[in-house]
């Protein structure tokens, strides 16, 4: 049995995202701390360099985003991107929150993203997004984005 390695890992987390409850108005370019967020307006919400890769390679992205629901059905998109955070988009989900009539709102979701990828290599950069599709949430963190890369199978 032929083991196989895990050649590079990077994390990110950024600081106004450690489970403070509420997003930074120092991380731009989130909006300030109670502003509401705009329905299709793409926001960066953490990236990672891989560096190492070669082409047999494997590059596993997991993210982990604690989302709060404003209103009785929000959605957000969640986004991959390759190279910036306009670049082509490697991985996309969409989450939701369907609160009960009876429930009280602003319900506290986890959204979680994972994505493996092969045939890239060299350095890149990966971008993690948020699309706002339905009003009514926030982004209140914690907000982890890892990236891997795995060394090639036999």
């Amino acid at each position: 049995m032929t083991e196989r390695l895990l050649k590079y890992f990077e994390s990110s987390q950024p600081s106004s995202f450690e489970n403070t409850g509420s997003i930074s108005a120092g991380l731009l370019p989130f909006p300030a701390a109670g502003t509401s967020l705009t329905v299709g307006q793409e926001i960066v919400l953490a990236s990672v360099l891989l560096k190492k890769i070669k082409k047999n390679d494997r590059v596993m992205l997991n993210a982990t985003i604690g989302w709060q629901s404003l209103t009785d059905n929000p959605s957000i998109q969640f986004r991959i991107r390759s190279g910036s955070a306009s670049g082509p988009i490697v991985y996309s989900n969409q989450s939701s929150g369907t609160v009960p009539a009876a429930a009280p709102l602003n319900r506290i979701y986890t959204a979680s993203v994972c994505h493996v990828e092969t045939g890239v290599s060299g350095k890149i950069l990966y971008v993690l997004t948020g699309t706002l599709l339905i009003a009514g949430a926030n982004y209140v963190g914690p907000i982890n984005f890892n990236g891997s890369v795995i060394d090639e199978n036999p």
